[in-house]
């Protein structure tokens, strides 16, 4: 009797064993897939959060690509880019309705080719400028309606001349590449106006012929306002390109498909590039830095999805 006690309680230890290892599996296949399901959702979620805050991927800090000009400033031979080229900005410029970037440049071409990246939380009550140039040299605004204009000046610039996109060019809570030119045969010669604003992956242009007298200017250049300050942009801003050429839709396309941290792509004709993660300062190799009043840097961007 002691024997058959003994292997009837092993028996029953092994039993009891048994049982816990089935009720362990059914517990790990039961609850497992809910696991795997979680993590796949989080992790799907965490690109979803990150990508549309634009840091996806790494982030370049201020000064990662800049164009070296071996010959000295406004010279091409052998200019290049150098250091990290293609990413996304770790910073972009935020302003808030007052103040801007002021920069000291010198305009002495018939044909001109302004681009960049921008973002509003909303459309504003009435135009706000997002460049702007006494003379010559054009800017970019954006309408209470969401249409983008591009306007260009004579050197009195008593009544600029423009070209406007339809309404609804630009809505809230993303960002767009925008891009304005002219192109003229001689210096003080009319031109063709062209302004295009992102849309997928491709550009939406409305041209107009002008009838503008361009002349070299001596003034200064704003990012974010008027020359006087005024009309000030509220968003983000970043990217703003400069070029000496009115450059081709394809040259366009080509620089938007690049992306918002996109070193420009035409270095012959590029006049002035602010990039305008952290600073400011003009990465051409020309040296037109800019001085900030009343502008911020921010890494917290977002609503940035790739073209």
């Amino acid at each position: 009797m002691f024997i058959k006690f003994v292997c009837s309680y092993e028996t029953m230890g092994f039993v009891e064993k048994k049982l816990k290892a089935q009720s362990a599996l059914e517990y790990v296949i039961t609850y497992g897939w809910a696991i795997l399901i979680i993590t796949i959702v989080l992790a799907v979620l965490y690109v979803t959060i990150v990508s549309s805050t634009g840091n996806l991927g790494g982030k370049l800090p201020a000064g990662s690509c800049h164009v070296i000009r071996p010959n000295g400033p406004g010279t091409t031979s052998q200019i290049g880019k150098t250091g990290e080229c293609t990413g996304l900005p770790q910073d972009v410029a935020s302003f808030s309705g007052s103040g801007g970037i002021r920069i000291p440049i010198t305009w002495s071409s018939g044909s001109e080719t302004q681009t960049a990246w921008v973002y509003v939380s909303a459309l504003p009550a009435t135009t706000q400028y997002i460049t702007q140039q006494y003379a010559s040299i054009g800017g970019f605004s954006i309408n209470s309606d969401g249409s983008v204009s591009f306007d260009v000046c004579n050197l009195v610039c008593i009544q600029p001349e423009k070209v406007t996109t339809a309404p609804g060019a630009i809505t809230p809570g993303k960002w767009y590449f925008i891009a304005g030119n002219y192109s003229a045969t001689t210096l003080n010669g009319p031109a063709s106006l062209n302004v295009c604003v992102s849309s997928g992956a491709s550009l939406t242009c409305t041209s107009a012929a002008e009838s503008t007298q361009l002349n070299p200017s001596t003034n200064h250049y704003h990012i974010g306002s008027t020359v006087n300050y005024g009309s000030a942009f509220v968003g983000n801003i970043s990217n703003v390109q400069v070029y000496t050429a009115g450059l081709s839709y394809n040259g366009l396309l080509a620089q938007y498909q690049q992306g918002i941290g996109g070193a420009p792509l035409d270095l012959n004709d590029l006049f002035a590039w602010y990039p305008l993660n952290g600073n400011g300062n003009d990465y051409s190799g020309n040296g037109y830095n800019g001085t900030s009043l009343g502008v911020s840097y921010t890494s917290t961007w977002k609503g940035y999805s790739a073209p």
